[in-house]
């Protein structure tokens, strides 16, 4: 059975040709840090680890919504906090 190069493999398990394999690895590597960090809707960094109250208001609406929550106006503040990351 053949050995595959680090190229050649790809976290799903299925195997690239090297050309193709190294053709992903350099576009990776051309991206600079901060096109590879994730980003809010405004385009600022997000800060790792961060709750978004909002959109988490807005799911539990729609749990509630779909009858998964009994009620929509669940105090998200005594539930979750920022105040680890701030």
């Amino acid at each position: 059975m053949r050995g595959y190069s680090r190229n050649e493999r790809l976290t799903s398990g299925a195997v690239l040709d090297q050309s193709e394999g190294r053709r992903i690895a350099e576009a990776l590597g051309s991206q600079s840090a901060s096109q590879r960090t994730t980003r809010d809707e405004d385009g600022q960094l997000r800060v790792f680890g961060q709750y978004d109250f909002g959109i988490i208001r807005d799911y539990i609406v729609e749990m509630n919504r779909y009858r998964e929550f009994p009620l929509a106006d669940i105090p998200v503040d005594s539930y979750f906090t920022n105040r680890f990351v701030e």
